[in-house]
């Protein structure tokens, strides 16, 4: 890879350009701007019986003093506040909606009667603690809360050009820019949760305001220097902690020496974020912090720490993400463990932390065009991510197994992992997560430079896009779980001389590519397919991937899954049920073997596939704990659904990775 930044390489497509006509992709949008959005909206209130209290929008009218109470909730319970409003932004683009709209309004107009005079702004420590503002980053997730809240604001503003929530957003960012930097009185340090950096990487965008570039920059340079300011914080607040007044070096064995009590990694403050070539620690601060480090990176030209952003990427997706797309293998610390540890039935693998893949996949794919980064977002959007809404859109998985055994979750190890999805969660940060994602999936299909407009995810859409100075509209039709025929209608005021480059997919064992009816020349660099001076103002390009039932095998230095198979087809993991195939799933063998059937079925009226294949199971009639090997193996099917499927027919056992005979 070259890392030298002289120019941008590629750029986002404004997602209010991009129209999902997707049957797939379509329903989940349907189902969010219907039943999720409203839901959630019920849930902010507390208006809902037998689910998780949430006290969000109270917490906010307690801080702007209209009603009594105390604060409720995680603290940074306003965040989900904020990733609401932002799913409102993307929805109110793709289906108007006044009521909405004017709700919404309210919302930004209470945020806004929170707002203290100097701009701070978040509610708990208005209400409880204004003394405490800004002296326990390392636990309090203030500029976590601000950085969600720049990004719903930047979302808000481009879907409404409403002003209002941008001169608040500007309001908070001046006055943490006011409080923090390297400045004599200002506080040199960084939040424990990072988001605030991507966050007003956001709001430059829409701003061009330069000191919040230069503030985004700022915690991600000092993030990991000595003295560690979390010590220094901590001692300068009587070493006293957010929780119940814990500290950490009081615990039993515990070391004496703060920085190895808090375990520093998992904030990423063990070392400068150039020096980190290894992900460690809570998985959702590491790509969210990624995130942040590639918008700076590209915006200031900073080869030194794109070169960082490369190697922290290669060890995520390289050794320490699942088949579906999945980071942060355990619920100690929601965090990363060590390469190639995979389990799967303790798998935290939380919604949130593959959202944040994806968005660091689309700002990596902006720095380089390579297939590689596509494809972990074409990973994520069909597995990792859709897999925690249930298609009803009112439960949520927040974690993410590739094994569940209901029997089994009496076992405290497991106690993290839901056997079915939930209706909210007292630390609901995935559920708004995924609405705001979905909705804003059209960001990921397209990037263009000045002479080249590069397709990046085969999902059904028109739009209107900008090459240089020119504009294209682009019709899409595809359905790629039912066919790998691609149509691409493109027109334009000005093709001449233009490129169009198309990915191919990482599970694609071969294609054919047409312009109208003849075959076209191209060129193949990175994974893509390089059609080069388009010669005419309108073109039909007729694209053709050959699919096929791939048997997988996870690397040898992957324990869990020695000796065992996962199967895929298309972008689509699957996964066995109890529902398809009985209890004791961990005895099915498949064959070696290719041979299969797909079966249409259809839930909440979308069309999708199973895929049957042949196997056996193991039959063993001698029921004492242990005994001579006497089992013998019968021919069976056994039946598979989509991995992000799993759970929407009841409890019941699943596995992704089987034994192979």
């Amino acid at each position: 890879m070259d890392n030298t930044i002289t120019k941008e390489l590629a750029s986002n497509i404004k997602f209010n350009n991009v129209n999902i006509t997707d049957r797939f992709f379509g329903y989940y949008q349907n189902l969010i701007i219907n039943q999720v959005i409203p839901y959630q909206w019920k849930v902010l209130n507390d208006e809902l019986e037998g689910v998780e209290k949430s006290s969000a929008i109270k917490n906010f009218k307690i801080a702007a003093k209209e009603i009594e109470g105390n604060f409720y909730g995680f603290i940074f319970q306003d965040s989900d506040v904020y990733k609401w409003l932002e799913a409102v932004a993307y929805s109110l683009h793709l289906k108007e909606n006044k009521e909405l709209e004017r709700c919404a309004d309210e919302v930004i107009d209470l945020i806004g009667r929170a707002q203290q005079d100097d701009g701070y702004l978040h509610t708990y420590f208005i209400i409880e603690r204004p003394d405490m503002k800004f002296k326990d980053l390392w636990e309090c997730h203030e500029l976590y809360c601000a950085g969600h809240f720049f990004e719903a604001a930047t979302a808000y503003y481009n879907a409404t050009r409403k002003e209002k929530v941008i001169e608040i957003a500007k309001k908070l960012a001046d006055c943490i820019y006011n409080n923090f930097g390297v400045e004599e009185g200002k506080i040199k340090g960084y939040d424990g949760h990072e988001e605030v950096e991507l966050g007003l990487m956001s709001l430059y965008s829409v701003t061009k305001e330069k000191r919040y570039l230069d503030l985004a920059k700022f915690f991600i340079d000092e993030r990991g220097q000595s003295p560690h300011f979390f010590e220094v914080e901590w001692e300068a607040r009587g070493k006293t902690s957010y929780w119940n007044g814990w500290n950490p070096c009081e615990s039993p064995n515990a070391s004496k020496d703060f920085i190895s009590c808090i375990g520093a990694e998992y904030n990423q403050t063990h070392k400068p974020v150039r020096e980190q070539d290894e992900a460690v620690g809570h998985a959702v601060r590491v790509v969210y912090m990624l995130c942040g480090m590639i918008d700076v990176a590209r915006e200031s030209k900073d080869n030194s720490l794109l070169e960082a952003c490369q190697k922290l990427w290669n060890n995520i997706v390289n050794q320490k993400m699942y088949i579906t797309g999945a980071i942060g293998s355990t619920h100690v610390g929601e965090a990363f463990t060590g390469n190639y540890d995979l389990p799967n039935d303790s798998l935290y693998g939380e919604t949130c932390a593959s959202i944040g893949l994806a968005m660091a996949a689309k700002r990596m794919l902006n720095t380089e065009i390579n297939s590689k980064y596509s494809d972990v977002i074409e990973k994520e959007i069909y597995n990792g991510i859709i897999s925690g809404i249930a298609m009803d859109g009112k439960s949520f998985f927040y974690v993410n197994p590739l094994e569940v055994y209901p029997k089994n979750h009496t076992n405290p190890v497991l106690e993290q992992v839901k056997v079915e999805r939930q209706k909210w969660y007292p630390c609901a940060c995935c559920p708004p997560n995924v609405a705001r994602f979905l909705l804003n999936i059209g960001d990921y299909i397209y990037s263009s430079n000045n002479n080249t407009v590069y397709i990046h995810q085969y999902i059904a859409n028109n739009s209107r896009l900008n090459i240089g100075e020119s504009f294209v509209n682009i019709e899409m039709k595809c359905d790629l779980l039912k066919s790998k025929e691609i149509e691409i209608k493109i027109g334009g005021s000005d093709l001449e001389n233009k490129n169009v480059a198309l990915r191919i997919p990482s599970w694609s064992s071969g294609h054919s590519v047409k312009i109208f009816n003849n075959e076209a020349d191209y060129e193949i660099i990175n994974g893509y397919i390089y059609l080069r001076n388009i010669p005419k103002n309108d073109i039909s390009i007729y694209l053709s991937f050959n699919s096929e039932l791939k048997v997988i095998k996870a690397n040898k230095r992957v324990r869990y899954d020695a000796g065992k198979v996962a199967i895929t087809y298309g972008p689509l993991v699957y996964c066995a049920e109890e529902i398809d195939n009985e209890e004791m799933l961990y005895n099915l063998l498949l064959k070696d073997s290719k041979n299969f059937e797909r079966e249409a079925f259809t839930h909440n009226e979308l069309e999708m596939f199973k895929i049957i294949v042949d196997g056996y199971r193991e039959i063993d009639n001698d029921d004492s704990l242990y005994h001579e090997n006497n089992v013998t193996l019968e021919n069976e099917k056994i039946t598979l659904v989509p991995y992000h499927y799993w759970g929407n027919r009841g409890v019941g056992e699943m596995q992704v990775w089987f034994r192979i005979k």
